[in-house]
């Protein structure tokens, strides 16, 4: 099964990036700005993530969240 977030296409939705994740805007929103953050990285799972990792995409989460609150 392929990866849909592995798709070289999502790049028309990124709207940030870091150096290991990208924020998407989710193509079906459940409400005005919903989005993803994503590894630029293949991962099959939250688990694989090393400590590092998880405290960036947090980081990283957190300045798409202003982002989008000042926007929506």
């Amino acid at each position: 099964m392929d990866c849909p977030f592995c798709d070289k296409t999502i790049e028309q939705a990124v709207f940030a990036r870091s150096e290991n994740f990208l924020a998407i805007y989710n193509l079906a929103p459940i409400l005005p700005g919903h989005s993803l953050v994503i590894p630029r990285k293949h991962y099959g799972s939250l688990m694989e993530l090393n400590d590092h990792q998880l405290e960036e995409m947090i980081l990283f989460s957190r300045k798409v969240t202003r982002l989008l609150l000042k926007v929506f």
